[in-house]
């Protein structure tokens, strides 16, 4: 047998293409990040601050870019991970819904991740250590004349400056229940996370439950201090009905009824 000619390529292995607006909000939407209405303000938001720039129609880092995304990576590596801000979007949904209060959601995400993260950036940074429960400096709050529900010790009065709230603190039990509760002007007395806001129902729809096949039903909901409609089962059975957990669909731009689970209902 004779060799007649032999040779080799040089090749080098090539990066990935560079993200369009497209391309990258369809990875945004892959991963769970953000929802329709939030995808095109992220992407303007990320060049208005001149962490981007668009050459050619594609997404470049800029050095501005590029030295934030490395300070976040040290500091707040959370915040730099898809999973992170999915499972935020999921939560946001139970919100929405009102399977999951909100009240007791960010106080939560703020005692246990956002409070002693940024506390820990900040003395990273060679900033005073900030002055919370989560320190070594300890602060004592006030008591309130309100006694917990499941131990019946005082509940501390904890400042906010929440738009929100009826007055400037909610209050808290640090006695280890983690129960918060909230003044209702309306009812005139502190409650519970969804105490006073019991869920009213509509009238019934011609579209089927994907999960059950009963009708949807029309269920009243605020957001941005906007009154809004969502369809939910009319059989859903509360809180506890997990399989109608993600059983949610809201009104798009072009009035069609739109699930993150099941789509558009047609």
């Amino acid at each position: 047998m004779t060799l007649d000619k032999a040779g080799h390529d040089k090749k080098q292995t090539q990066p990935p293409p560079r993200y369009t607006e497209p391309k990258l909000v369809q990875a945004m939407e892959k991963k769970g990040i953000g929802r329709p209405s939030t995808y095109a303000p992220t992407v303007k938001t990320l060049k208005q601050r001149e962490y981007v720039k668009l050459s050619k129609g594609k997404l470049f880092p800029t050095p501005l870019g590029l030295e934030v995304d490395e300070f976040l990576a040290k500091m707040l590596p959370e915040l730099l991970q898809a999973e992170f801000t999915a499972q935020m979007e999921s939560t946001l949904d139970l919100i929405a819904t009102g399977k999951q209060d909100w009240q007791q959601y960010l106080t939560s995400w703020n005692r246990d991740y956002f409070d002693p993260t940024l506390s820990k950036a900040w003395e990273a940074l060679g900033g005073k250590p900030a002055n919370t429960n989560h320190g070594k400096t300890s602060v004592k709050r006030e008591k309130s004349d309100i006694c917990c529900p499941q131990c019946q010790k005082p509940l501390s009065k904890i400042p906010s400056q929440s738009k929100k709230l009826a007055v400037p603190y909610f209050l808290k039990c640090e006695n280890g229940c983690d129960l918060v509760m909230f003044f209702n002007k309306k009812l005139d007395k502190w409650v519970q996370p969804g105490e006073s806001k019991p869920t009213a129902q509509g009238k019934l729809t011609k579209f089927s439950c994907p999960v059950c096949h009963k009708p949807l039903a029309e269920y009243p909901y605020t957001k941005d201090g906007e009154s809004k409609v969502m369809l939910r089962c009319s059989k859903c059975k509360g809180l506890k009905d997990t399989r109608h957990k993600d059983v949610a669909f809201f009104k798009t731009k072009d009035n069609q009824w739109w699930s993150k689970k099941f789509g558009i209902l047609k």
